[in-house]
């Protein structure tokens, strides 16, 4: 990205680490959705927890909730990055394929 303006290499930065994050966040809601359903599912089978049952019911619930509202940052996010990269023209450099591989990630995951 040696021929790319500060400006146009800084915004890419944002927005590609801005999908890195989101990523990372929809990554992290997929796997504390499957800690509260073991969790659900322990105090479903013990017997001396079965006051605890519907309290954890509603953390599952909550974890779900959180699923389908990181997919759509996701898929809003990639779009932005693909759409910035069409652009302002950028097809190479080591930020452009991150941002590409990111961009790859986020739809394999919808």
């Amino acid at each position: 990205m040696a021929n790319v303006p500060a400006d146009v290499a800084k915004t890419l930065k944002v927005k590609k680490d801005g999908l890195k994050r989101i990523l990372k966040d929809h990554d992290y809601a997929a796997k504390e959705l499957e800690r509260e359903e073991k969790r659900l599912a322990d105090f479903q089978s013990d017997a001396s927890k079965a006051d605890r049952v519907r309290q954890q019911q509603m953390v599952v619930e909550e974890s779900r909730k959180m699923i389908p509202e990181a997919k759509s940052r996701l898929t809003k996010a990639a779009a932005d990055l693909q759409d910035y990269l069409t652009r302002e023209g950028l097809e190479e450099g080591e930020d452009v394929e991150q941002a590409k591989a990111f961009i790859v990630q986020a739809q394999t995951m919808n």
